[in-house]
């Protein structure tokens, strides 16, 4: 049954009635439809309001259809074959099953009946339909796709046939294949490495570099020269560094590229870093429990003061930030950002590189922000105490900042603005809530699977974390340290985790929320012990701890909680 415009509009009218969203964002959502003229649940995705399984539920019980995540099923060559693969992607449908009489299929567009009709009669098969998510179906999508291995043998055979001269362009679509790919598996970044007999592809996945392709030697210089090409830089340099942008759009994605190509031994290596998009910026989406989800929001509603994230590089302190600018980003307000580098693009915000050449530091764009008349701040990173100093008054006098750091823990974060020479005084006053999180790999829910294990050993395995206390264990879990065995999780390893057993990243986080007694500690110049123990009366969840309920949840392992938590 199709989501007609009436359906569309009681869409709309349930996330509004059953407070599904804000009145602010009800309001935010009335306006992106009617500029972009997208039905309500593509808008709703698209600014982040809800996850695209939460509102793909709402749609299909509205419509009348069953739900169903078409990620974890396996797909059936013979239904693959009924459709043609140009018909379900144009049209986001996923054949599943087939059998005599019927065909079952998934789509996130009911309103195309006649489309449905017209396959029937082509299959010669009644249709059953199910309701997917946007996302869910994009990755099903490509069991129509041929692998990059198949496109480099075709590009090998094409170069072969048209002798070397005219290969550019083969080469060059091969290139775009390489990106397509790293984007829909989330990759992180691109390294294109040349050796002394062939250019080495490989892509950080889920935060660990892994081969996907060998080049011929002569591929080389035309993956070069196209990507200089692509993102403006001179192509008659190759003896220093160079660094730039790339946009490229495909059919559902769009990809910002940050270039980096320095030159090595055996020619010139180049590193793509794919950026993060406003698609991704949603706070659920990064694994925060609803307890420090609930803290966030708190103090982002705050007209002044800090919200402070702390880890080391590469732990999503931008990505988390940005998701709660997104909350933030509306019209009435004022959001200005001093970086380096500009990670990721926000629109509606003002966003300043640094530029140490021009002598635009953090603290001099931070100084300049300030007469530019701004309500929320964000500071990239606090790397000295000149910015220290300007971003905690800004706090003071009326603007909401929000700052990254880097500490170990989030008690440690309050000392270190001390040892910035920042008066305790002024910390106090000013800081709201300060974040210490690091990223875990979600095991991958294609191939996760139980596994038995003695309390006991458990036990014994986490043991082996820092600051693990049993008796805290006991009350977060009473059922699992009363019984002898209890079940964990992992991944067996399959095609959609590359083997590994894990897919995706996820944020294990401890929070500190300032409240009077700490700033007492703080004004006191008290240690981070001393502010652990206050912050844990009042119902702190360590990293650690995160971690260890995330494992329980059969999100992540033990594994990877204790090699994110020694770090």
């Amino acid at each position: 049954m199709p989501i007609l415009p009436s359906q569309n509009k009681a869409l709309y009218d349930l996330l509004v009635k059953g407070e599904f969203i804000s009145a602010r964002e009800a309001g935010e959502l009335e306006k992106y439809v009617e500029k972009s003229s997208k039905n309500v649940e593509e808008a709703v995705i698209n600014l982040s309001l809800m996850g695209d399984d939460q509102i793909g539920m709402l749609a299909a019980d509205l419509a009348h259809v069953p739900f169903i995540r078409v990620g974890n099923r396996k797909i059936e060559k013979e239904a693959l074959d009924l459709i043609p693969a140009k018909i379900a992607q144009e049209n986001s449908i996923v054949p599943i099953k087939a059998s005599q009489e019927s065909l079952s299929i998934a789509t996130n567009n009911l309103d195309q009946q006649e489309l449905f009709q017209f396959l029937e009669k082509k299959t010669n098969r009644k249709l059953q339909i199910s309701y997917a998510a946007k996302n869910d179906l994009k990755d099903a999508l490509r069991a129509y796709e041929t692998s990059l291995q198949q496109k480099l043998e075709l590009a090998v055979q094409t170069i072969e046939k048209e002798g070397e001269k005219d290969s550019a362009e083969s080469i060059a679509n091969l290139l775009t294949d390489i990106v397509y790919h790293a984007a829909l598996e989330h990759a992180s970044d691109i390294h294109i490495e040349p050796q002394s007999d062939e250019v080495v592809i490989r892509m950080r996945l889920d935060g660990v570099l892994r081969d996907i392709l060998f080049l011929p030697k002569n591929f080389q210089d035309v993956i070069s020269t196209r990507v200089k090409v692509l993102a403006n830089l001179r192509t008659d340099e190759h003896r220093s560094a160079q660094d730039g942008r790339i946009k490229m759009e495909f059919p559902d994605v769009r990809v910002t590229l940050r270039v980096s190509i320095i030159p090595i031994y055996d020619g010139e290596k180049i590193v793509l870093r794919l950026l993060a998009t406003q698609g991704f910026l949603n706070l659920e989406n990064l694994g925060y429990s609803q307890k420090h989800l609930n803290a966030v929001r708190q103090a982002s509603l705050k007209s002044h003061g800090m919200i402070l994230v702390t880890g080391p590089t590469g732990s999503g302190k931008t990505t988390t930030l940005y998701s709660v600018l997104r909350i933030l980003n509306s019209r009435d307000v004022n959001i200005s950002t001093i970086e380096d580098p500009i990670e990721i693009r926000l629109s509606g915000t003002n966003q300043i590189q640094v530029n140490n050449e021009a002598n635009l530091s953090f603290a001099n764009g931070l100084r300049s922000i300030l007469r530019q008349d701004p309500n929320i701040i964000l500071v990239g990173e606090i790397r000295d105490a000149e910015t220290a100093n300007i971003a905690v008054n800004a706090a003071l006098t009326g603007h909401l900042v929000f700052a990254t750091l880097h500490t170990n823990d989030a008690a440690s974060t309050l000392p270190r603005l001390l040892e910035m020479g920042i008066e305790h005084y002024l910390v106090a006053s000013t800081v709201n809530v300060v974040i210490a999180q690091r990223l875990v790999r979600r095991i991958c829910p294609f191939c996760i699977t139980s596994v038995e294990i003695q309390t006991s050993k458990l036990l014994n395995l986490f043991s082996s974390f820092e600051n693990f206390n049993k008796k805290i264990f006991a009350q977060m879990v009473p059922s699992i340290v009363k019984s002898k065995v209890c079940n964990i999780y992992e991944g067996k390893g399959c095609g959609h985790c590359h083997h590994t057993g894990f897919r995706g990243r996820m944020a294990i986080a401890e929070l500190i929320e300032v409240d009077e007694a700490i700033r007492g500690l703080i004004k006191a110049k008290a240690l981070p012990g001393e502010i652990i123990k206050e912050a844990r009366k009042k119902g702190m969840i360590t990293m650690m701890e995160d971690g260890v309920n995330k494992v329980l949840q059969g999100l992540t392992t033990a594994e990877e909680v204790l090699k994110a938590t020694r770090e």
